[in-house]
Order: C-alpha cells, then sequence, then structure tokens
C-alpha cells in the first residue's frame, strides 16, 4: 500500500506546476459534490396527499382494453393476398444469392450456407480460375432436396457468366459472353 501511495505522489510531484493545481482543485470539487447534503433536508416528512372529487359522468371503467375474453375462441385470420414479390420468393427457394466482399473465399461463402467441401473441392478443380473472387461478382446457387449444391452460376463481370452444373463424376462448365451492342459513329 505504501508502495502505490509512493508511485502516486511521484508521479504527481513530476506534474508541472498548473497541472498540479488543476488536479488537485478538481480532486477537492469532486470530493466535496459527493459530500454535498442540501442544507434542509426533511427525511420523515409526509406526502402530499390531495382528494379530487369527480361526478358522475368523469368517471370512466378502468378496464384493460387491450385483453382479450377467456371465454371467447379466437378468431380465424384473414387470408393475405399475395403479390409478385411472394410469387418469386416461392419460386426462389431453393436458390441463394451473394455478393462477394473482401476476404470472401469460395470455400469460406459456400461454408456458411453449409455447403459440403467435396462439393467445394470439385468446383474448384472444374475451374481453377474459381479461387480468385473478386469483390463485387456475383455468385448464386441453387441445392437438391438432400441440400447438397446442384448448380452454381458465377457472374464474373457484366459480360461474361459462368455456370457450373453437377453431373455424375463432379461439375461441368458452362460460360456464356454477353455481346456488347453498339452503335457506330458517323
Amino acid at each position: 500500500m505504501q508502495q502505490i501511495a509512493r508511485a502516486v505522489t511521484q508521479a504527481f510531484n513530476n506534474l508541472p506546476r498548473p497541472h498540479r493545481v488543476m488536479l488537485g482543485s478538481l480532486s477537492v470539487l469532486t470530493l466535496a459534490v459527493a459530500v454535498w447534503r442540501p442544507y434542509i433536508y426533511h427525511p420523515e416528512s409526509a406526502p402530499i396527499v390531495r382528494t379530487i372529487e369527480l361526478e358522475k359522468s368523469e368517471i370512466r371503467s378502468l378496464l384493460p382494453e387491450a385483453s382479450e375474453p377467456i371465454d371467447q375462441a379466437p378468431q380465424e385470420e384473414e387470408a393475405i393476398p399475395q403479390d409478385e414479390l411472394d410469387e418469386k420468393a416461392d419460386s426462389d427457394a431453393g436458390g441463394h444469392e451473394y455478393v462477394v466482399s473482401t476476404g470472401d473465399t469460395l470455400s469460406s461463402i459456400l461454408n456458411q450456407y453449409g455447403i459440403d467441401m467435396g462439393d467445394i473441392a470439385q468446383l474448384s478443380s472444374a475451374d481453377k480460375e474459381l479461387r480468385n473472387l473478386k469483390i463485387g461478382q456475383q455468385l448464386s446457387w441453387t441445392l437438391t432436396a438432400d441440400g447438397d449444391l446442384q448448380s452454381l452460376t458465377w457472374e464474373m463481370s457484366r459480360r461474361e457468366t459462368r455456370t457450373y452444373t453437377r453431373v455424375d463424376n463432379g461439375f461441368k462448365m458452362s460460360s456464356e459472353l454477353q455481346k456488347a451492342i453498339g452503335s457506330t459513329a458517323c
């Protein structure tokens, strides 16, 4: 304990004079606020009670309005109409989409969705370029009913899209190039 006090004293004495004055005055002020009590203190004062007279027209029932009666059965929910987004979600039930971000690899992306490492290794061996994903590229894939990878689509750029489809012994790659529609200057 004496060593701690000695170390604090030595640190305090090594401070410049204005800092020591400021630190001392702030310490005294902090202690004064902590110990300060109001001048008039009534610990046993009675609470103030007032009676307000109400007419019968002003008295309301204080039953909770949001509570449900116990003896009634719940009403059937109304059918919610479906729109185009619901239909699209139903059709994409087995599909996933992902946009590559910093530090992503094919195995880290597919692993977080529970895809088997064997399938990922077969994909990588089908196309070595899958090991070099770039930020902003899009991956989408579908799964079989068993949860195995059925197909993977890799949008490498606006022009090129590669699709990997499961075959008996691995994955088959097919590439699709978009043709540019250009205008010629006259």
